[in-house]
C-alpha cells in the first residue's frame, strides 16, 4: 500500500505495540523479582503499570482517531467534483460518437485512477455505451470507502484497546509483510485514494 493516510494509521498502533512492549518487559522484570520486593512495594509498581497501560491506550485511541478523521476529510474532497480536474481533451473524445472497446475504455481509465471527477465521467461513458463496469477502479465512492475506513478502523482500535492480545506484534514489523498482506487483501480499494 502506498496511501499515506494508511501508512499513518499504521504508525499509530506500530509506535502504540513499541511502548506497551516497554511496559509489558517491565512487567516480566517485575515477575522475577517478586520474592525481593515486600507486597505494598510490589502493588504501588503493578498500578503504576496499569495506570501507564491505560493512558497509553487512551494516548494511541485518541491518535488514531485522529488520523482517521485526516483521513475521511482527504476522502470528502476526493470524491466531490471538481471542474478543475476534467480533461476536456478526454471529454472531447468520449462526446465524440465514437464507439470505444473494452480495452481502450480500460486504458484510460486507468490513466484517471487518481481523479474521481473523471472516473465518474468515465462510469457514465461506460453506462451509456454498455461497457463492463466489473474493474474496481470504477465502483469506488465515498460511501463504500468510508465503510472500508470504518472497518480498518474498527480492526487497529481493537488491537489497542484489547493491548495487543488477540493480535501478534509481528503483523507490524518490516520482516513479516503480513500486515501488508492483509492490508493489500482487505483494504486496497483505500489505496487508490493517495494524493
Amino acid at each position: 500500500m502506498s496511501n499515506k493516510h494508511i501508512t499513518e494509521l499504521e504508525n499509530v498502533v506500530k509506535g502504540f505495540f513499541k511502548e506497551l512492549n516497554t511496559i509489558n518487559l517491565q512487567e516480566k522484570q517485575l515477575e522475577g523479582k517478586k520474592n525481593i520486593y515486600n507486597a505494598k512495594y510490589l502493588r504501588e509498581f503493578e498500578m503504576d503499570l496499569t495506570k501507564r497501560k491505560n493512558e497509553l491506550i487512551e494516548k494511541y485511541d485518541q491518535m488514531l482517531t485522529e488520523e482517521t478523521e485526516k483521513f475521511k476529510t482527504f476522502m470528502q474532497d476526493y470524491f466531490t467534483p471538481k471542474g478543475s480536474d476534467i480533461d476536456n481533451e478526454t471529454t472531447a473524445l468520449l462526446n465524440s460518437g465514437i464507439k470505444l472497446s473494452h480495452e481502450e475504455f480500460m486504458a484510460i481509465a486507468e490513466k484517471y485512477n487518481a481523479n474521481h471527477t473523471m472516473l465518474r465521467i468515465l462510469k457514465e461513458y461506460a453506462l451509456k455505451n454498455g461497457l463492463d463496469l466489473t474493474e474496481d477502479i470504477l465502483d469506488l465512492n465515498l460511501d463504500n470507502c468510508s465503510k472500508l475506513l470504518d472497518s480498518l478502523y474498527n480492526e487497529l482500535k481493537n488491537m489497542i484497546t484489547s493491548l495487543g492480545q488477540s493480535y501478534d506484534t509481528f503483523l507490524f514489523t518490516d520482516e513479516s509483510g503480513l500486515w501488508q498482506d492483509h492490508i493489500n487483501t482487505m483494504y486496497k480499494p483505500l489505496d487508490v485514494l493517495d494524493n
